[in-house]
């Protein structure tokens, strides 16, 4: 029997949106609804903790340091990791993020060194 490789579109997700270099600079990973199903965190040259912030809400309803976030995740330093969520992280009207070097709402310091998100998603 012989193989054949058939191209598949992917599954997992429709749109990937890479923040290269994230900053606590709030910027708009989708304007619509969505589920998040990868992401995919870059904090190898850190030596500390980033932390992903994200907002279930347009660019302009947010306040990096005032706005409560919906998702806080953290990164180790000095890591590269792919999350996946099998059932995504679901988003009703927008998706905004940031990347800075505390939890909680009132962060707002960039990291020392750049962070790359990938976020995957369907939308």
């Amino acid at each position: 029997m012989a193989e054949e490789l058939v191209k598949l579109a992917n599954p997992m997700v429709t749109k990937v949106t890479t923040s290269a270099t994230a900053t606590a600079t709030k910027k708009a990973i989708s304007t619509t609804a969505g589920d998040i199903r990868v992401m995919r965190i870059n904090n190898a040259a850190n030596s500390s903790v980033a932390y992903v912030k994200l907002w279930d809400t347009a660019l302009g309803s947010v306040t990096v340091g005032t706005t409560a976030p919906d998702i806080i995740w953290g990164q180790p330093a000095s890591t590269d990791t792919t999350y996946i969520f099998i059932s995504g992280q679901v988003f009703t009207a927008a998706i905004t993020s940031c990347v800075v070097t505390t939890p909680g709402t009132s962060g707002t310091s960039s990291m020392a060194s750049a962070v790359d998100v990938t976020f995957g998603r369907v939308s």
